[in-house]
């Protein structure tokens, strides 16, 4: 029997938007969307240093739009919706942001806080606004993804843009302080603005999904505001969001009202902030494979092959696997690359995905004793979790074989403590903005729900577009 939409999805999840404040939401989620916001935040400031940020910054600040908001690490401002394409591509340009627990694999955050940063800014809103838009918007895109099914995903669409732009579209809402019917409106616009497709990992436009998600969510939630008309009740409607973006019977949406705030997504599950700057699906087998290396450790000659079982390949062509990446952001999305620069460089970091690394010889020939395989020996549906796991087996030229599998990387197992969030922020920010700014910077994340205005944290991490 098909699954369908209960009635009344779309306008309960408007007044949800719409009535909700930061009073209704526990502590401990407040304290888990704050460390989030940093990390997004911090990626974002690295990301600037990437092709794709330098192209979307050279494209806004050529619309030369009124300057309400700023471009992160650009050193100028422009309207909030192209400062939330340029903030939005350059978060998510690393791959580094966070991730989400559902069984749609997409990135909570990167569509989100954009938004909550450049209307945050043009609104001069506190901190406490910009934080609840950011809670909000998670909220509603984390709750309408648990409704779908994988085959969304496996299908070629990318989660980040279809199901991004509604809680880019919700957070937007709740900082121009729209009602549950103009909510409903801006829903209505903004479903029919959502797309991106997966063919794209491994090139600029996959950043430029949540770019594009977090402009759409602000356009479609100042039309909303000025009167533009939309269909009612989009998400459940017979050719609607679910129906026609999902599929018949791919979904099922019927908890998902009573979803809403019970509990908060910050408060559990949570999201997942990333340990490695690359795809998710990479992060069990790296750590399976440090846990060998720190077993044995070993020199790349020492080995003779890797082999690599992830139950990942089916779900697209090359998915995870690729031999020979010949940039940074295709390294991203190589088991071998991945798996041959923690052979080489001890580490898989920021600067394991910079241009002269992904084209090191040293690398380049790693790679070829790397072989990625399907790992078929699942039992039937699982988890979704489980959809990340990995088996590592090394074989040494001495003859030693060893194996480790890893059912999940760390990072889904426990929230993050503030101190860890802080370490990456600051690996991250420092790429971008001075040691004193980076400080200054971090203390005012941390405590951004007691800030006056938000907009201080966008004036410290502006930068500087000298050096650019």
């Amino acid at each position: 029997m098909p699954n369908t939409g209960a009635p009344g999805i779309t306008s309960a999840l408007a007044r949800f938007v719409a009535d909700t404040g930061l009073e209704t939401i526990p502590p401990a989620a407040i304290d888990a969307a704050k460390k989030a916001f940093m990390d997004c935040f911090g990626v974002a400031l690295a990301g600037t240093l990437e092709p794709a940020a330098e192209a979307i910054r050279n494209f806004v600040r050529d619309e030369q739009a009124r300057p309400v908001a700023g471009v992160l690490g650009g050193g100028f401002r422009t309207s909030a919706q192209l400062a939330a394409l340029a903030n939005g591509t350059q978060a998510h340009a690393l791959d580094y942001d966070d991730v989400g627990t559902l069984p749609v694999p997409f990135h909570p955050s990167v569509p989100v806080l954009p938004v909550a940063l450049a209307l945050g800014e043009a609104a001069s809103a506190s901190g406490k606004d910009v934080l609840l838009a950011y809670i909000i918007g998670v909220e509603v895109e984390t709750k309408v993804a648990a409704a779908i099914k994988k085959s969304h995903f496996a299908r070629g669409w990318h989660p980040t843009a279809t199901v991004g732009v509604l809680g880019a579209t919700a957070a937007a809402a709740k900082l121009l302080r729209l009602d549950a019917e103009q909510v409903t409106t801006t829903l209505g616009i903004a479903s029919s603005l959502a797309g991106g497709l997966r063919q794209n990992f491994g090139t600029m436009t996959k950043p430029l999904h949540a770019g594009n998600a977090a402009r759409n969510g602000i356009m479609a939630a100042l039309l909303a505001q000025r009167g533009f008309t939309a269909a009612p009740a989009i998400l459940e409607a017979p050719v609607g969001f679910f129906t026609v973006l999902v599929g018949k019977g791919e979904y099922s949406a019927e908890g998902l009202a009573a979803s809403l705030g019970n509990p908060f997504t910050f408060d559990r599950p949570g999201v997942v902030m990333k340990k490695y700057p690359s795809c998710r699906g990479t992060h069990a087998s790296i750590e399976a494979l440090e846990e060998l290396l720190k077993v044995r450790h070993v020199s790349p000659g020492e080995v003779e092959r890797i082999e690599c079982a992830v139950p990942c390949l089916d779900e697209g062509p090359n998915h995870l696997s690729n031999p020979r990446p010949r940039t940074s952001l295709e390294g991203k999305f190589s088991l071998e690359h991945c798996l041959s620069a923690l052979l080489v460089d001890g580490e898989v970091g920021l600067r394991q995905f910079s241009q002269e690394t992904v084209l090191n010889p040293a690398i380049e020939k790693t790679r070829n004793k790397v072989r990625v395989l399907p790992l078929n020996d699942r039992p039937g549906q699982t988890r979704a979790e489980e959809d990340l796991r990995a088996r590592v087996t090394m074989q040494l030229r001495d003859g030693t074989r060893l194996s480790r599998v890893r059912q999940i990387a760390r990072g889904t197992e426990a929230p993050w403590p503030w101190e860890d969030v802080i370490r990456k922020f600051r690996q991250c920010a420092r790429l971008a903005l001075p040691p004193g700014t980076v400080s200054e910077l971090a203390g005012r994340l941390r405590r951004l729900d007691e800030l006056k205005k938000a907009s201080e944290i966008v004036d410290l991490a502006l930068g500087d577009s000298n050096h650019r």
